[in-house]
């Protein structure tokens, strides 16, 4: 522990001379050439680009919950710092994808927005009120009966209802806002589970109501999702088990098993890592994983938790499940700890998620087939997170900033300063305390006293490659990525195979490309028809000669 303390102490002494310290890893970069090279290359690949109109059997949604701009810009640095690069000139795996846009975030009620509110835009393609989840902007927060017949329909409904499997993957809670947005209806996202002391007041007064907890509804009334993978455990299990925090004496993990047992489906209920990891994806078709009581633990402290799965290990697994429907699948994931991880102005385990979130990414980019998957990548909203202070290249993003040639502190008050801070949070007014600053849970320091940083109001970015990934440009409503999603797969009530527009947009579509199953029933048929035509051909040709030769050989002779 001494050693430890010691070596904390160099550390933070060190900081601010690497930071004022100018790298000298871009010195190719001061050529004219180096720029002129890159910029053929970088034309090429956009001039290089082609429309894939082909239908999206496939659709995989990721969402960075709290992943902003700033957040993608930090950790495309951080993904270099990792390997000991600048960082600067890094690329994360979304970030190539080929088309980008923006989204416009507030929710009908609030001009920033939260989870629920954006959930029920990007996956129902409706907006709605600040905390309220798949109900139309009629419905009063908080209040059960004003819900009723306000239900609206989502990605994962008309999925479903397109013969397509569909799961969910997410390290935050399973019952959580963003990840509800997929399959519940609710007045606010707190009605988690039954207990009217800790859920902002969901009891017996709301069940007589005739409303459901958001873990009753998935269990009860989602029976047809095949993967289910996530934290949450507590919100499932009476206060008289282990992990449970139910005040109804309901064990949901129970009635899950005892529904798909009486509907004889295959299926799996695992909480550990390894139970997860030795399923056979063949002999299995849905699976309920919860491995943590609450939220899952940050990807860069799973050496402490080696009972959680990964993200990517999570989905790695749930992509081989839903591939097996021929019709394809919609699978949901969410990064939902980058925005644990911000409101408590946790930076840098914040960003080190986004690296881990573009890991999955693109470990399942891998492992779909582009030509028919739509892959899109965004967020809910962004936080008050920032970086700046003129930091030189290669700067330590989790460390001190630099103002100017060779100076490292304040100009008005003398003190180091970070490059990341936020423009609230609890760190307000502790300045002194940046002697933590190389701590995975340092606060980092904040401009408004709040006792979590709040979420940010401004645009987020969207990237998608695959089907239809074109749709994705410029600056977008959010609800249009559920029906640029639905167009693409030819789902939901507006573009569903019996809609015109769809109709006429495939035909042309797999008409062009020879994927739709009556051109090639079309090649078939004419090929069977020029074979017939040329046997006859070859019948009447011999009948014919055959009749001939007979004419001459019976001739009388003279």
């Amino acid at each position: 522990m001494r050693y430890m303390a010691l070596f904390q102490v160099i550390t933070t002494l060190l900081l601010p001379i690497r930071s004022s310290c100018t790298p000298v890893l871009w010195e190719s970069e001061k050529s004219v050439n180096f720029w002129y090279d890159h910029a053929l290359s970088q034309l090429d690949k956009t001039l290089a680009k082609q429309v894939n109109t082909n239908l999206a059997k496939n659709i995989i949604l990721f969402l960075g919950d709290g992943m902003g701009l700033a957040s993608v810009t930090a950790g495309r640095i951080r993904k270099g710092q990792r390997f000991g690069r600048m960082g600067e000139n890094e690329q994360l795996h979304f970030e190539q994808f080929p088309y980008t846009g923006f989204v416009k975030t507030y929710n009908i009620d609030y001009q920033t927005p939260d989870s629920a509110g954006t959930g029920t835009a990007y996956l129902c393609g409706v907006k709605a009120r600040f905390n309220t989840i798949g109900l139309d902007g009629h419905v009063q927060t908080s209040n059960c009966t004003s819900s009723f017949g306000h239900n609206i329909s989502c990605l994962t409904d008309w999925a479903y209802s397109a013969g397509k499997s569909v799961g969910i993957v997410t390290n935050s809670h399973i019952t959580d806002a963003s990840p509800t947005a997929a399959y519940g209806h609710v007045s606010t996202r707190f009605w988690q589970t039954y207990n009217p002391h800790n859920f902002r007041g969901y009891g017996a007064k709301q069940f007589r109501e005739g409303c459901k907890d958001i873990a009753r509804q998935l269990i009860e009334d989602n029976s047809h999702f095949h993967v289910l993978l996530g934290g949450g455990r507590q919100k499932f299990l009476p206060n008289t088990t282990k992990d449970g925090e139910r005040l109804d004496n309901l064990n949901l993990i129970d009635k899950w098993l005892q529904l798909k047992n009486e509907s004889k489906q295959s299926h799996k209920y695992v909480q550990t890592r390894k139970q997860l990891l030795e399923l056979n994806p063949d002999k299995v078709d849905y699976v309920l994983g919860l491995f943590a009581p609450e939220y899952m633990h940050v990807d860069s402290e799973k050496r402490k938790y080696p009972d959680e799965p990964t993200l990517e290990e999570m989905t790695n697994v749930a992509i081989k499940i839903l591939s097996k429907n021929p019709r394809g699948y919609f699978l949901f994931v969410e990064g939902g700890l980058i925005d644990v991880m911000h409101h408590k102005t946790f930076a840098r385990l914040a960003i080190e998620e986004v690296v881990d979130f573009d890991r999955t990414i693109e470990q399942a980019t891998k492992q779909s087939n582009e030509n028919e998957t739509l892959i899109i990548v965004t967020a809910d909203h962004s936080h008050t997170f920032s970086f700046g202070g003129y930091g030189y290249r290669g700067s330590d993003i989790f460390g001190y900033a630099s103002y100017y040639e060779g100076m490292n502190r304040s100009d008005i008050d003398n003190k180091t300063f970070s490059i990341i801070s936020y423009g609230n949070g609890p760190n307000y007014a502790n300045r002194s305390s940046m002697n933590s600053i190389h701590l995975p849970r340092f606060e980092y320091p904040a401009a408004t006293p709040l006792r979590q940083g709040s979420h940010g109001g401004e645009d987020i970015p969207v990237y998608a490659q695959g089907s239809w990934s074109h749709l994705f440009q410029g600056t977008m409503e959010q609800v249009m990525i559920a029906h640029y999603a639905a167009y693409a797969a030819c789902i939901g009530p507006l573009f569903d195979r019996q809609h015109s527009v769809c109709l006429r947009r495939h035909h042309q579509t797999e008409s062009k490309y020879g994927h739709d199953r009556s051109v090639v029933l079309l090649i078939l048929t004419s090929f069977i028809l020029v074979l017939i035509i040329l046997i006859l051909i070859i019948l009447i040709y011999h009948l014919f000669y055959r009749q001939k030769t007979s004419t001459i050989t019976i001739q009388p002779q003279n």
